[in-house]
């Protein structure tokens, strides 16, 4: 697959942000159109990758990368499997999709309060009907997602060339140097929206965005529409000084 790569420092941003389209080069009928995402004017540093499902690319597959200092901030969208986070056919604790949720690798120059937000974001186009996080009827994503977020220390590019299918959500898993930290699918019943503090270190992340339909049966039932198919989220994630907070 051709990669396509986009990078953005936060020198010379304009006030109001910029609105970036990460494109796939060589898009085919298959591939799979990313939505736009917003980069705030203060983020250190922003990279978006279209993830190696191939099996040729040893680690875990990073839809983004970026790095955060003091008193800093981005966000970004994209889309995920409604059930990405907690697919109950798979056999426990090994519940998450690999390929289908997303996969930031988060670098904080220091220690400092960091706050994810994920909520739902507008339908947009996606990928065919075929893939597991598939697009409705339409060829567009729902907006209907009930997100969930996994925080492990560490990032891995190395431990296996052919990334296994799915991971652990709630524990440690096949990613070499990946130490659990937390997780939450914690929503707001009413705008689905997910807000998750912690103070970390100085150093290396890894954070999973995914789906959690499945974990709210009195909210999302198995014949409900926020149960199945890609939904859109938009991240935020913002850094604040212990002693501010």
């Amino acid at each position: 697959m051709t990669i396509a790569h986009r990078k953005i420092a936060a020198l010379g941003l304009a006030v109001g942000g910029i609105l970036i389209w990460p494109a796939y080069a060589g898009n085919s009928g298959n591939a799979p159109f990313c939505p736009p995402s917003y980069i705030t004017p203060t983020a250190s540093e922003l990279t978006y990758t279209v993830p190696d499902e191939s099996g040729v690319t040893p680690g875990i597959p990073y839809s983004w990368v970026v790095t955060l200092g003091r008193e800093d901030q981005t966000n970004f969208g994209f889309f995920v499997g409604a059930l990405s986070w907690y697919q109950p056919t798979f056999s426990p604790p090994n519940v998450g999709w690999t390929h289908n949720s997303n996969w930031v690798a988060l670098t904080l120059t220091s220690a400092t309060m960091v706050t994810i937000v994920i909520t739902p974001n507008v339908p947009v186009p996606c990928k065919t009907t075929t893939e597991p996080a598939a697009c409705d009827s339409t060829g567009r994503t729902g907006s209907d997602l009930w997100p969930a977020i996994s925080i492990y220390q560490g990032q891995d590019t190395t431990s296996v060339t052919a990334d296994p299918h799915t991971f652990n959500p709630t524990g440690p898993f096949w990613a070499t140097g990946l130490t659990y930290l937390d997780s939450s699918y914690k929503s707001d019943p009413r705008t689905h929206t997910l807000t998750y503090t912690k103070y970390l270190s100085a150093g290396k992340f890894t954070i999973n965005i995914g789906g959690a339909a499945a974990k709210l049966p009195y909210l999302c039932s198995s014949t409900a529409p926020c149960y199945s198919g890609g939904k859109s989220y938009q991240a935020f994630i913002t850094t604040t000084t212990k002693q501010n907070w």
